[in-house]
């Protein structure tokens, strides 16, 4: 399936390349598991592990794990009803460019959109007011320019 391989063949899917201050990430691979990671500033407030799998409706089914503490971050586990969540998704290949202070420029070539969230439910996020004009928790950008996913005149299968 392409959109698994999409998904699967970059190191992470980042939300908010262009704020040097966030750490919102995504990461699929292609054993079906993933993490994702929540921080902001100096301080990471989740990271959550899941199974993953696609459905041919452009459906995304996330499947949390426990997920033991991770330095600072708390222990996560999932309550037996909100174990999972399913997310519509689509994947566009353009790219995307900017400049990050402190790390420079910046260009991604695929865009993975969410019709929500794809943090647990349960999971309490902070709001952060320097985020709110942007959907931070709803658009990724992978494939970046410097990874050897993507080499000249050659696109992803």
């Amino acid at each position: 399936m392409l959109d698994f391989h999409i998904l699967t063949s970059t190191r992470n899917w980042a939300a908010t390349p262009w704020n040097y201050n966030s750490c919102i990430f995504l990461r699929f691979r292609s054993d079906g598991s993933g993490d994702m990671v929540f921080g902001y500033g100096q301080t990471v407030f989740a990271k959550v592990n899941f199974m993953f799998s696609l459905n041919a409706s452009n459906e995304l089914t996330l499947i949390y794990q426990d997920s033991p503490a991770y330095f600072y971050v708390k222990r996560f586990t999932p309550s037996e009803d909100q174990k999972s969540k399913t997310v519509h998704y689509s994947l566009k290949e353009g790219e995307v460019t900017g400049e990050a202070a402190n790390s420079g420029p910046f260009k991604y070539y695929w865009t993975l959109s969410l019709d929500k969230a794809p943090f647990p439910d349960e999971l309490t996020l902070p709001n952060i007011s320097s985020l709110r004009d942007v959907k931070p928790l709803h658009e990724y950008y992978g494939h970046h320019e410097n990874e050897a996913t993507r080499s000249a005149g050659c696109r992803i299968p």
